[in-house]
């Protein structure tokens, strides 16, 4: 009587079963094994290149990024801004000289007072005048 057994694939081909397996053969001795060594380093090359190619890019963004909040921080300008909600207090800054020919001269002044004035939510109307003088009129 005779055993039908095919024999299985891959290494275990080659033994018969019960067998012990066959040892591994160190690197040196495998066909082409310099070009599997070539392989790994080339693909091992290739992928710290990939790290330090998005390692760059990060940081290029990061310091884009923080420019970018330089540049606003630089170019925000905390000047007067004016948010009316409700009842306010109208404030009228007059700076510099008062004269005719200066910024605070009197029609500038009038027209703002007037605006504070006909304004219905005003509740009230501040002069601030910062001048060394000048003329009145």
């Amino acid at each position: 009587m005779t055993d039908n057994l095919t024999p299985e694939s891959g290494e275990n081909a080659d033994r018969p079963s019960g067998a012990a397996p066959a040892p591994q053969t160190p690197p040196s001795r495998e066909p082409n094994w310099e070009r599997a060594v070539l392989e790994r380093v080339a693909l091992a090359a290739v992928r710290e290149q990939r790290a330090a190619r998005r390692w760059r890019i990060f940081f290029r963004f990061a310091f884009l990024f923080v420019l970018a909040l330089v540049a606003f921080a630089l170019f925000d300008v905390p000047g007067e801004k004016v948010a009316v909600a409700g009842r306010h207090t109208a404030l009228v800054r007059i700076d510099g000289e008062i004269a005719s020919d200066k910024n605070a001269n009197a029609e500038d002044v009038a027209t703002s007072l007037r605006r504070a004035f006909e304004d219905t939510d005003t509740a009230g109307v501040v002069l601030q005048i910062n001048s060394p003088g000048g003329s009145p009129v």
